[in-house]
């Protein structure tokens, strides 16, 4: 503002001899001119605190204790990650050795049978034709002895008197001349049988076990249908059942599964049940009473199920409190089922490959009894096969349950 004042002030004394109008004009000039200038803006001053070293350092500090603890937490979330994959891996590994061990247990166990009974008939075949040898060589030995004689008998007449060489002389060479030798009943010394020494063929050897199966058409689910000869079952889907079927206890109505007509509460025994390229069935055995009727249950021991399935064509499990994926590496055209009743285990292996695949190990309350339960693609479908049970030997065909 002291600008525009000077300049008033200087227009006012120059102006002083000017006329009244002009004064005005040259103050106006004046002050827009002033107007024009800049008015300098004021200036400010902040005063900054003196820097702390003690203060940054412990603020750097804090940051990497924050950026340390963070790295620990994630150093024991991995750590507690690969505790368990450890345990995991080491609960895998156990269950692989007690598998091998308890396969080649069962394959010692076998061995030792057979070889047992190899040998017993080993020494049944030799007492037999030893038996037949020693009676020869009884006979030749009696018959030497006669023939030792009658020659001391002969040279003792030969040696004597003319008077005693003449004296009975024809009844000793009648005896001679009549002398009939024995002649040694033929015995073959070639082995009859052939002791062929098994090899580690887990499935030659349980064919010794083989048992004929056939299927009970009383306990079909209605929507499955079986052969006449009923080695083979196949899903047709859903039907009524007739008024006769109503009050049928046996049969299924809730689980597509059919049971096999034999029942076991002893020894052991193995089946083969072709399944082909189905892409899902169910296979082992089961108690026999367990209930055919009401709700669902979990198909496992506890409720009386022993079994093994394969769904979308590569998941073989087996289920003890839960579902467990097992490792196959070639797919079976055909399986087999070992039950040994007395050891408390149902076995599973691949007949194709000759190779176990489970086996579940407990106890046994009462008869058991074989299931099966097939594809649901209906016949035509694509995956649609039926469950073929494979012949078993002829002498054990019955009607009757096994035991």
């Amino acid at each position: 503002m002291s600008f525009l004042y000077q300049a008033l002030a200087a227009s006012g004394s120059a102006g002083a001899s000017l006329a009244p109008g002009t004064r005005s004009a040259a103050a106006a000039t004046a002050v827009a001119r002033t107007k024009r200038r800049p008015i300098p803006s004021p200036t400010f001053f902040f005063f900054l605190p003196k820097p702390n070293p003690l203060r940054r350092t412990e603020g750097k500090l804090q940051h990497a204790v924050s950026l340390l603890t963070q790295q620990l937490e994630e150093s024991l979330e991995q750590k507690y990650k690969e505790g368990k994959k450890t345990a995991a891996w080491k609960d895998k590994v156990h269950s692989q050795k007690e598998r091998v061990e308890s396969e080649f247990a069962k394959l010692y166990n076998f061995l030792v049978e057979e070889e047992e009974e190899l040998l017993q008939r080993l020494k049944a075949e030799e007492r037999q034709t030893l038996k037949r040898l020693d009676r020869n060589l009884t006979q030749l030995s009696k018959q030497n002895s006669s023939l030792i004689k009658l020659v001391k008998e002969i040279k003792s007449k030969s040696q004597k008197a003319p008077a005693e060489l003449l004296k009975d002389v024809e009844n000793v060479l009648a005896r001679a001349e009549n002398v009939t030798l024995f002649e040694p009943q033929v015995v073959p010394t070639e082995l009859k049988n052939v002791y062929n020494i098994p090899c580690l063929d887990i499935i030659q050897i349980l064919t010794k076990f083989k048992v004929d199966v056939s299927l009970d058409p009383t306990t079909a689910h209605p929507s499955l249908l079986l052969s006449t000869d009923r080695k083979s079952v196949e899903y047709r889907g859903s039907r009524q059942l007739q008024p006769q079927d109503d009050n049928n206890t046996e049969r299924f109505d809730t689980y597509v599964l059919v049971l096999g007509s034999e029942s076991f509460n002893s020894g052991r025994h193995y089946w083969e049940v072709e399944v082909g390229d189905s892409p899902e069935w169910d296979l082992g055995v089961c108690r026999e009473s367990v209930s055919r009727k009401g709700q669902r249950i979990m198909f496992s021991p506890l409720s009386g199920y022993w079994r093994l399935w394969l769904r979308k064509a590569d998941q073989y499990k087996a289920l003890i409190s839960c579902p467990m994926l097992l490792p196959v590496n070639t797919r079976p055209k055909r399986v087999g089922v070992f039950l040994d009743y007395s050891e408390g285990e149902v076995s599973f292996y691949n007949v194709t490959e000759s190779t176990h695949i489970y086996t579940y190990i407990g106890t046994f309350c009462g008869p058991l009894r074989p299931f099966f339960s097939p594809s649901r693609q209906r016949k035509g479908a694509k995956g649609a096969h039926p469950l073929l049970i494979c012949p078993g030997p002829k002498a054990r065909m019955s009607k009757k349950p096994l035991h």
